[in-house]
């Protein structure tokens, strides 16, 4: 009888319980929500005066204080952002927001926001982005940025000295309008054990290399890539060997958008013959798929002197190279050695040149463009038809001149914060823009009323009429 009016104790306090537990997980997720404000809040206006600092006139030592400064700041944001998704994702309070995106743009924008942090290691970051995918995909952009932002840092932090990391991106189509998006990103770092890689997806896990955690991090970056991936219906995988290095794969469904002018890049009116010298065979590949889709006639050497040779070869022949595309980081033949041969060399039409650089390798003569890595295919492509237009002019570079168009904007700015107020309204100054400022959703109202604004940057949590009523 006792066993059975335990039994039914129990029974009756469960759904007591649950509604406890569920109660404080949403309390828990709300203050965390509110906790998180108020530490960005602060964060916010230390990034944003740094950014300003930056600008300003520093020598080389307040340079790299600053700079370290900013990191320091971002990887603290990142800190509380995880933290944040991983408590909403727990108490089911996640949303996703599906958007038009281009995937290949933001593949190379997070490559170029963490050149600066992978420079004083020699790690070059290289992008072999499929040119099978489509310049539009529909998919949480946010989250996904978020979750290979995750494995580059992890990447760039467990790798050695002077090693490449690789992003490959590519697409498998499932329908005409959905498919799989998948990215792997691998490093010749530290790697791990077979046993390690069963839980490292789990909270807090961090690798550990002769019983010593020798790494920062709070563990929580992986476990984050693998709940948000699982919230978006795709899924994350880990290869990795001992001292080898690792490779993470994540896969997710999108969307294909309809487009009908995919990679129709208009072929320069002169320039259609490229020479690209590149002992980087993956680099070499992805450049000349580039320059044959904007229809360039494009040869490919590995070495400075073949280079040299099929130069000479293109002039006997009449058919010389337009533009000669060189890495700075040739073996045997320098860049250097290899400009002064074109420069002086019996060559009739001397093609211009254009040099990539890392950015702690930095090319010692003058040529007619310079790209710095990592940068963009449209940044490429641009620097293509720059030459273009400069191809009867002289070598130096003071004769390729970079047109700034200035935009003005009107914008209304909306912060309660006098701080960020004043930071965000200096920056957006910085830009050529006109600012008006509002200090709560009812001044934002009133103005709005009486002046026509191109933009409008409202704060959603503000006393008064919130950011969100205001808009209405």
């Amino acid at each position: 009888m006792s066993k059975d009016i335990n039994n039914d104790k129990n029974k009756k306090g469960q759904p007591l319980q649950k509604e406890y537990s569920e109660n404080g997980n949403i309390a828990y997720a709300e203050q965390l929500s509110r906790m998180n404000d108020e530490l960005r809040t602060p964060l916010s206006s230390l990034m944003g005066t740094l950014e300003l600092l930056m600008n300003t006139k520093l020598d080389s030592i307040q340079e790299d204080y600053i700079h370290n400064m900013h990191l320091a700041s971002e990887n603290l944001m990142g800190v509380f952002n995880n933290i944040l998704d991983i408590s909403l994702i727990e108490t089911n309070r996640m949303q996703l927001k599906k958007e038009s995106f281009n995937p290949k743009i933001l593949i190379e924008d997070i490559s170029l926001h963490y050149a600066s942090s992978v420079e004083q290691k020699e790690i070059k970051i290289i992008t072999d982005i499929s040119q099978d995918i489509p310049n539009t995909l529909i998919a949480d952009s946010v989250h996904i940025k978020q979750i290979l932002e995750n494995l580059l840092s992890n990447a760039i932090k467990y790798s050695r000295l002077g090693t490449d990391i690789l992003i490959l991106a590519k697409i498998e189509e499932i329908s005409d309008c959905t498919a799989n998006f998948i990215v792997e990103v691998t490093d010749k770092g530290i790697g791990m054990s077979e046993k390690f890689q069963k839980i490292v997806f789990e909270k807090f896990n961090q690798s550990i290399q002769g019983g010593v955690n020798n790494f920062a991090g709070t563990g929580l970056g992986l476990t984050l890539c693998k709940q948000l991936l699982k919230r978006m219906g795709g899924d994350i995988q880990v290869k990795s060997k001992k001292g080898k290095g690792s490779t993470f794969t994540f896969s997710l469904p999108v969307t294909i958008k309809d487009e009908t002018n995919v990679n129709k890049k208009k072929r320069p009116p002169f320039l259609s013959k490229i020479l690209l010298i590149d002992a980087d065979k993956l680099s070499n590949k992805n450049i000349a798929l580039y320059l044959k889709s904007w229809k360039m006639t494009c040869s490919c050497v590995d070495y400075g002197i073949e280079g040299f040779k099929a130069i000479q070869k293109a002039d006997l022949k009449k058919k010389p190279f337009d533009i000669v595309i060189i890495n700075k980081n040739l073996p045997i033949l320098s860049p250097e050695s290899l400009i002064s041969m074109i420069r002086t060399g019996n060559i009739n039409q001397k093609p211009m040149i254009l040099v990539i650089q890392s950015q702690n390798s930095k090319i010692k003569c003058k040529c007619n463009k310079i790209l710095t890595l990592p940068y963009r295919i449209n940044d490429l492509h641009n620097a293509l038809l720059e030459l273009e237009k400069n191809i009867e002019e002289e070598k130096s570079t003071s004769v390729i001149k970079q047109k700034e168009n200035k935009v003005f904007y009107n914008i209304l700015l909306v912060e309660d914060d006098d701080l960020n107020q004043e930071v965000e309204k200096m920056m957006l100054q910085k830009l050529n823009c006109e600012v008006s400022v509002a200090s709560n959703g009812d001044e934002a109202i009133q103005q709005s009323k009486k002046q026509h604004y191109d933009l409008i940057l409202m704060d959603i949590q503000m006393p008064g009429i919130s950011g969100l009523e205001a808009s209405k």
